[in-house]
C-alpha cells in the first residue's frame, strides 16, 4: 500500500466499516509508517465524540468545488442543495480572508445523531453543539446511552459476546483494539475510558487552552453564566429550526431505517 492508497482509506473509514482486508493493510500501513498513527488515532477519536478539530487545509477548495458542481448541475437548486439548513459559507469561502471575516456571524452549530449500528435497536446517541471562537458547547440529550456504542453485543445464535467487543461509533481500527487490549494498563486507562465512557448532558470546553477538550467546564462554578448563555441559545436555534429533539419529538430519528448491516445489542 502506498501513501495514496492510506489516504484513501482514512476517506472511506469517514464514510463507512472498513473491511478485514482493508483493516489487514491499513495495519501494516501503520506497522510500517508509525508518522500516520497520530492521523488514524485521531479520527477513531472524532467519529464517536463532537470535538473541536482542525479543518483539513483543502477544506475550501473541497466546499467550493461541490457548490459549482450543484451549481452546473441543478442550477435551479444552487446553494440550497449545499446548505438546507442555516446561512451559506461561500462569501466566508471565496472571500480569501482568515480570521472573522463577517463580524456578525459569532457561533456555528453542528449536529450528530447515528454513525453506525452501535445500540440495541439501532439507537442514536444524540448529539447539538455550539462553537464560537473560545467556547465549545456540547448538549447530550441521551447521557444513559455509550457514546461509542454499546460495550457488548449478541453473536449471531443471540449470545451475549465479551465485554468490550462492541464500541462500533468507533470503526474497527489498530488504536481501538490497542486501547481494548491495554485498558487496565495505568498509563493508559484514562485513554480507554475518555474514548468509551458515557459522557454527562452538558459539556464546555475552553478552546484556546484546552483543545483536546479534555477538561469539562459546564459544572464549573465559575462558568455557569457562560454555559447558561449557551444553553439558552441553543435551545432557541433547536426551536427555530424545528430540531425534534427540541420539540419533544425525537423518537423520530430514531425511527429512520437503517439499509446497511445492523447489528444485534442487548435490551438496555
Amino acid at each position: 500500500m502506498n501513501q495514496s492508497e492510506f489516504d484513501n482509506l482514512l476517506q472511506t473509514a469517514y464514510e463507512r466499516d472498513l473491511t478485514d482486508g482493508e483493516l489487514a493493510k491499513l495495519e501494516r500501513w501503520l506497522a510500517a509508517n508509525p508518522a500516520d498513527q497520530a492521523e488514524w488515532k485521531a479520527l477513531d477519536h472524532l467519529l464517536a465524540t463532537l470535538p473541536d478539530t482542525p479543518v483539513a487545509t483543502n477544506f475550501t477548495a473541497r466546499v467550493l468545488d461541490e457548490v459549482r458542481c450543484a451549481e452546473t448541475t441543478h442550477p435551479a437548486l444552487g446553494q440550497v442543495a449545499m446548505a438546507p439548513v442555516g446561512r451559506s459559507l461561500v462569501s466566508l469561502l471565496e472571500s480569501g480572508e482568515s480570521g472573522r471575516v463577517e463580524p456578525q456571524r459569532t457561533h456555528v452549530f453542528s449536529g450528530r445523531e447515528r454513525h453506525s449500528s452501535s445500540r440495541h435497536n439501532n439507537m442514536t446517541y444524540p448529539q447539538r453543539c455550539l462553537r464560537t471562537d473560545r467556547y465549545i458547547y456540547i448538549r447530550n440529550f441521551k447521557p444513559n446511552r455509550w457514546p461509542a456504542g454499546d460495550p457488548q453485543k449478541l453473536d449471531s445464535s443471540g449470545k451475549l459476546g465479551p465485554m468490550h467487543g462492541g464500541y462500533h461509533d468507533i470503526d474497527a481500527c489498530p488504536s481501538l483494539t490497542f486501547l481494548i487490549e491495554n485498558r487496565t494498563k495505568p498509563g493508559i486507562a484514562k485513554y480507554f475510558h475518555r474514548s468509551v465512557d458515557k459522557r454527562p448532558g452538558e459539556e464546555l470546553y475552553d478552546i484556546t487552552i484546552d483543545p483536546a477538550c479534555l477538561d469539562n467546564l459546564a459544572l464549573d462554578p465559575t462558568h455557569y453564566k457562560i454555559t447558561q448563555t449557551y444553553r439558552d441559545q441553543m435551545d432557541s436555534y433547536l426551536q427555530k429550526t424545528g430540531d425534534p429533539r427540541a420539540l419533544g419529538q425525537g423518537d423520530l430519528w430514531e425511527s429512520y431505517k437503517r439499509y446497511s448491516r445492523m447489528r444485534s445489542f442487548p435490551r438496555p
